[in-house]
C-alpha cells in the first residue's frame, strides 16, 4: 500500500459520498465488484488506467480529478 494508493482511494470514497452512493451502487456503475471498490477506497489495492476510467465514468468526473485529488479536498468531503 502506498500513499499513492492512499490518497487516491480516499478520494474515490470521498467522491462517492458526496454523490450519495453505496459501495455496491459503485460498484455496478463502474462495472467492478464491491469488494475491490472497498479494497481502493481503503488504500489496499491500486487503480489501473482501466479501473480508474470505470471509477471516473461512474462517479460522472475527470479522470484527472481523481488522479491529481489534493488532500484539502478529501478532507473538506469527510
Amino acid at each position: 500500500m502506498s500513499a499513492e494508493d492512499v490518497r487516491v482511494g480516499a478520494t474515490i470514497k470521498a467522491m462517492r459520498e458526496m454523490r450519495g452512493l453505496t459501495q455496491e451502487q459503485l460498484a455496478t456503475a463502474a462495472l467492478l465488484s464491491r469488494p475491490f471498490v472497498a479494497n481502493v477506497e481503503a488504500g489496499r489495492k491500486p487503480v489501473s488506467e482501466k479501473s480508474l476510467a470505470r471509477f471516473s465514468d461512474a462517479l460522472r468526473v475527470p479522470q484527472i480529478a481523481i488522479a491529481l485529488s489534493k488532500a484539502t479536498f478529501v478532507d473538506a468531503a469527510a
